[in-house]
């Protein structure tokens, strides 16, 4: 009897911590701990994420760590209303 696999198989990844303060994550792909999930994060309005925002369930786990999320910095000069955000 021929088997024939369809969708590769691997190793589950460790179940993600919850999102970051400020930020949330979706599943775009798979079940979010299953081999090949894709999970998608994001932050609100206000912040910016720093990290890699899109994680894949690979053979040695996942692509990246978690990313976080940091507020937008506003710096305002003088009278000219200019405004910098870092």
């Amino acid at each position: 009897m021929m088997v024939i696999m369809l969708f590769p198989v691997g190793p589950p990844c460790p179940a993600l911590s919850p999102p970051p303060a400020d930020g949330f994550y979706s599943v775009d792909y798979g079940d979010g701990i299953s081999f090949h999930s894709v999970v998608r994060y994001w932050c609100g309005t206000g912040y910016d994420i720093i990290g890699v925002p899109i994680l894949q369930c690979g053979e040695y786990g996942w692509s990246d760590d978690p990313p976080e999320c940091a507020g937008i910095v506003q710096h305002y000069h003088g009278d000219n209303g200019l405004c910098i955000q870092t």
